[in-house]
């Protein structure tokens, strides 16, 4: 019994030496900048035109848990200015829920859910902040009134100034 041949694993290189003109061809541009701004075959993702959303805007976005890195998508409402965005490109962001599990008593309920795209027995939990670039933000639902935006302003200036 005869032990078969050792197979061959690396790969063979051509014999013929390459002259200097040949190598300097080959590795003279090295360090310079590709001629094509991507390699053949990965093209860039295609941007999105760049919203900028209003601060009674009702956005789907992937909310943040406080408990850990997971994230689920849910509808938000923002409340930071154009101001910021335009400065940073992020948002203030809080949460919008049905509240199944119970009431807080600073949940504000939403008015009109139809106008902010929304289903019924929705609340606003203002204590749920949340910052988010553009573009982690889906696409628009709707708008709350000026009366209900108010009310949530004036909750997060007790929260935050006091």
């Amino acid at each position: 019994m005869g032990l078969a041949p050792a197979r061959q694993s690396y790969i063979q290189l051509p014999t013929t030496p390459l002259s200097c003109g040949a190598h300097r061809r080959r590795t003279k541009n090295f360090f310079a900048w590709p001629k094509r701004p991507f390699p053949i075959g990965m093209l860039p993702r295609p941007m999105r035109p760049s919203v900028i959303y209003k601060r009674r805007d009702v956005v789907a976005i992937p909310y943040p848990f406080v408990e850990g890195l997971e994230a689920k998508r849910r509808p938000g409402l923002i409340v930071s200015t154009e101001a910021l965005h335009a400065r940073h490109g992020i948002y203030f962001v809080v949460m919008i829920t049905t509240a199944k599990a119970g009431l807080r008593p600073d949940d504000l309920p939403i008015g009109n859910p139809k106008k902010a795209g929304l289903p019924e027995g929705c609340v606003i939990r203002v204590a749920r902040l949340a910052t988010l670039g553009s573009g982690q933000i889906s696409h628009r639902l709707g708008e709350i009134t000026m009366a209900e935006r108010n009310g949530v302003i004036a909750q997060l200036r007790q929260f935050l100034v006091g």
